[in-house]
């Protein structure tokens, strides 16, 4: 695999994860970070570990 075919499936992992994440907090990231708090600084495990995640592959799609 070429990086231009690494690219292309990676973005699209991403893609799919950032949807899941859509679906189970009902909105985009910003919206849910309003709503939720900072992943960071948050007391709900779940919520940290998976705003976490979300905020990095936000951070990765825009650096590929």
């Amino acid at each position: 695999m070429d990086d231009q075919e690494y690219k292309i499936e990676r973005v699209k992992e991403i893609v799919k994860t950032i949807n899941f994440f859509e679906e189970r907090y009902g909105g985009r990231y910003q919206k849910v970070l309003e709503q939720k708090g900072d992943p960071y600084l948050t007391d709900d495990w779940q919520w940290g570990r998976e705003g976490k995640e979300w905020h990095y592959l936000l951070k990765e799609i825009e650096d590929l």
